[in-house]
């Protein structure tokens, strides 16, 4: 019997320390204005400042940090504009441009680049909303 319990406790401390610092938690999700992608009301997204992202770990919410992201608006089948933006805040060229949008535009945020709440570089879903009225 003591033979067990010392086994026991012995894979009991290497589970413990194989698996300390092993996330469980899902991949952090990029978000504009509350939305993942979809529609969005052609005023409400020319209000919208930045990019977030955030994940839930542990019933926690864990922020992840925005460095930097690419940003095209398509009309029809023609690109209209594309940037690259560094920060989770939009740049003065794109925020100038999203008051120029139109009904069915499409606004792609791509090579989301982030930092995780632990340091780590993380890469982001890209995103997709379409302009309504």
């Amino acid at each position: 019997m003591l033979l067990k319990s010392k086994h026991l406790l012995f894979f009991t401390i290497f589970f413990a320390f194989s698996f300390k610092g092993k996330s469980q938690c899902p991949k952090s999700d990029a978000w504009v204005g509350g939305r993942l992608s979809g529609d969005f009301v052609k005023v409400v997204f020319q209000n919208q400042n930045h990019i977030n992202a955030d994940r839930f770990c542990s019933g926690i919410k864990r922020e992840t940090r925005i460095d930097s992201f690419q940003v095209m608006i398509i009309r029809d089948t023609t690109l209209i504009f594309k940037c690259k933006n560094i920060s989770q805040a939009f740049n003065a060229d794109f925020k100038n441009f999203i008051k120029s949008v139109e009904l069915n535009d499409k606004i792609l945020f791509y090579s989301i680049w982030g930092t995780d709440y632990d340091g780590a570089k993380v890469y982001l879903n890209p995103l997709e909303y379409r302009i309504m009225e």
